[in-house]
């Protein structure tokens, strides 16, 4: 970022900030509070400019031993954990950004977390998971007062901030709100809706951070000992900061195992599944990168959100339906009664390349004389390869797997004037994700073209759903609990189980998902080729927009699901369903056409391809797959080996892939083997790869490169 560009001042206040910008050591909170510009559109990049800040790494080292020094002299109680997952707190931090905060040290500037957040959550550990569960609960009582105070006598223990251990990375995130003149404005939440997309500032998975406690009265009678294993269950189980339902803030202790088998209250119970992907899944966090090609608990919990929507959608208005939502997931004014994480298998194979020779590796010409007839593949996953190039976005790829953990609370609906206080109890909560969760694996999928059949999961097996009536009838136990009665002429127009078209499912021997992918894609380009333009945009075509005579604007997510599924013998059954556009009912003839059609080709390519599509996919890196790419910024090691000038080199983690550090200039002299650094990726070849130092030429660079001049080439 360059002040001049997006700030307006003196001429001689740009030159004194372009000087501090050319300095190797930023601090991140006055890159955000006192560099960003204050636009909507410039907060992705004033995001960027912030991560980029490398920070002090020496001073931080040397600042966290004095510290342990201090602190010994008090008998603390320490101990390190590491995050499992993204982190992010103080989202409402006043800065020049909305909803871009993070706690940061107000002299040194890196990451922490504030000890009165700690406390708070240590207590309410205490109050909901350990106190409910004593023997002697005015014993217990006195022991969490005596801990942390109460309003007239200040607690005996001491929570101190923690500190990160090394310098921590800062990630840019992602909240993409799909509907919210729903949630804002109570409107129908349509599949017509344009998402908004808010970036945020998180620390990076994997950072150590040092927990202390301290006894004011350093008493041997074991509350020092006693909050120390509640402060960890809370970090492990609960999690800090916010966000905390989507699997943010999850601290694992570094040095003991980790607690699964903690108990908690009777008003929650704990379920976990095995979500294992069949198809390969187009997943992305903001970077869209290779980094963060994952599946993130947020976008599992918006995609959980919409299914469970389906189960309600038929009984109310919009409005009635965004209230009804919130007391099972939350809202601005009360949590969420359902939280979930993901922890990623050891044996995951991990991203690759989405590229032309995988397409065309993996499906069959199209047998058509018409010359705009391309592959099936190409047709249903059209946006994945940027610009019709060579190499496009990362996918994952099938058999790669996660354990998703969900917990349920007891909630409550608040009084109505129909109706007083309705208790919710927890096994209900869990019986409404858990439909959802049913209906993602059997009918939906993960990431970009999941409706198209990509990032689709093997079925899971949910005890009590079985079917979709077994859905209907658990979002019908919901409504009756709360004592909701249907009101004829209220009812939104939104997807909905009960106006649904299908499922229907056509069993077939394939067990290649790229070949499956391929022939649902030749069948769907065949169908919407006969179709009228008019009834193209009822299918969501052409992709860059709608008709603006269709009152709305100018997008429609496409109202067919198509996904896969294992059948007998490892062979592949194609699963089809569709709802029906509730602002245009014509749009239901459409789709009816469109299962006929579906039914009949696709039985008739069972037939012709009966035996193809045989191979099963092979896991793991392809020597066609190149993990970076130019202009990339990325987290590197700087290695003990040199360059024969005695130049630096850095190794990425993640691939293993070592290079030369090309402005070996530009490196700070205390730069030490070992040191994570931020470097950008000049050349990205096999057998060849130059990174470069981050230094504000070398950015201004990187921006200039990817912005693709009128009728030319990028040019790095």
């Amino acid at each position: 970022m360059t002040a001049g560009s997006d700030i307006c001042l003196p001429g001689t206040a740009t030159d004194l900030i372009g000087k501090v910008l050319s300095q190797p050591d930023l601090h991140p909170a006055l890159q955000l509070d006192k560099l960003s510009p204050a636009t909507e559109k410039g907060q992705r990049r004033a995001i960027d400019a912030v991560c980029r800040c490398t920070g002090d790494g020496h001073l931080l080292k040397n600042l966290v031993e004095r510290r342990r020094g201090m602190l010994a002299a008090f008998a603390a109680q320490r101990f390190s954990g590491k995050t499992a997952g993204a982190l992010t707190l103080h989202l409402s931090r006043a800065n020049a950004l909305e909803n871009v905060g993070l706690a940061f040290h107000p002299i040194y500037g890196f990451a922490f977390l504030p000890g009165s957040g700690l406390k708070g959550m240590t207590r309410a550990w205490a109050e909901t998971v350990w106190k409910p569960d004593a023997s002697d609960q005015q014993a217990a009582e006195a022991r969490i007062e005596a801990a942390f105070g109460i309003q007239n006598a200040a607690g005996r223990i001491i929570f101190h901030d923690a500190w990160p251990v090394q310098w921590p990375q800062l990630e840019p995130d992602i909240v993409n709100c799909h509907h919210r003149d729903y949630y804002q404005q109570g409107k129908p939440p349509g599949d017509w809706e344009n998402p908004v997309p808010v970036y945020f500032l998180t620390v990076a998975a994997g950072t150590q951070f040092e927990f202390t406690v301290s006894d004011r009265l350093q008493t041997a009678d074991g509350l020092l000992e006693q909050v120390v294993d509640w402060m960890r269950l809370a970090l492990e189980h609960a999690g800090i900061g916010a966000k905390t339902a989507a699997g943010y803030g999850r601290i694992v202790p570094c040095d003991t195992d980790s607690s699964d088998s903690v108990a908690l209250p009777a008003s929650c119970l704990r379920r976990e599944h095995d979500l294992k992907l069949l198809s390969p899944a187009f997943l992305a966090g903001a970077k869209q990168e290779r980094a963060d090609c994952d599946l993130r608990p947020a976008s599992l919990r918006g995609l959980l959100r919409w299914w469970w929507r389906t189960m309600h959608a038929h009984h109310m208005g919009s409005t009635d339906l965004a209230q009804f939502e919130a007391l099972i997931w939350g809202d601005t004014q009360r949590g969420s009664a359902v939280s979930l994480s993901l922890t990623g298998a050891a044996d995951n194979a991990g991203p690759v390349i989405y590229n032309r020779q995988t397409v065309e590796q993996n499906a069959s010409p199209p047998k058509s004389g018409n010359r705009k007839t391309i592959q099936g593949l190409f047709y249903i996953s059209w946006g994945m390869l940027p610009d019709n190039k060579q190499s496009g976005r990362h996918y994952r790829q099938p058999g790669d797997s996660w354990k998703l953990t969900l917990i349920a609370r007891e909630t409550f609906r608040p009084p109505t004037s129909g109706a007083g206080r309705v208790t919710i109890p927890a096994d209900l909560v869990m019986r409404q994700a858990e439909a959802a969760l049913w209906l993602l694996a059997r009918f939906g999928g993960a990431g970009s073209k999941s409706r198209k059949g990509f990032g689709a999961f093997a079925d899971i097996e949910v005890e009590g759903i079985g079917s979709l009536e077994d859905c209907i009838a658990a979002g019908r136990e919901l409504r009756d609990v709360c004592k909701f009665t249907t009101q004829t002429g209220r009812k939104t127009k939104t997807p909905a189980l009960e106006s649904r078209i299908g499922p229907i499912k056509i069993t077939t021997p394939w067990k290649d998902p790229w070949f499956a992918l391929d022939r649902v894609g030749d069948v769907y380009q065949r169908f919407v080729k006969e179709c009228k333009p008019a009834d193209r945009a009822k299918l969501g075509l052409p992709r860059k927009g709608l008709p603006r005579d269709l009152n709305r604007p100018r997008r429609l997510a496409s109202p067919v699901h198509w996904s896969l599924t294992h059948g007998e013998g490892g062979r592949l059954t194609v699963r089809w369903i569709a709802f029906p556009d509730g602002t245009n009912d014509t749009s239901t003839g459409i789709l009816r056409a469109l299962r006929g059609f579906a039914e009949r080709d696709l039985a008739e390519s069972v037939r012709r391809y009966r035996g193809s599509g045989q191979k099963t996919p092979q896991r793991g890196r392809t020597t066609l797959d190149q993990p970076l790419q130019p202009r990339q910024t990325i987290m590197a090691e700087l290695i003990e080996e040199k360059t024969k000038k005695g130049g630096w080199k850095a190794r990425h983690p993640e691939t293993g892939i070592t290079g030369h550090i090309e402005n070996n200039n530009a490196v700070p002299p205390d730069a030490e083997v070992g040191q994570k650094v931020k470097l950008i990726v000049k050349i990205a070849k096999p057998n060849h790869t130059v990174f470069l130092w981050p230094t504000p030429g070398t950015e201004q660079m990187q921006r200039k490169a990817t912005r693709k001049p009128p009728g030319g080439r990028r040019r790095w």
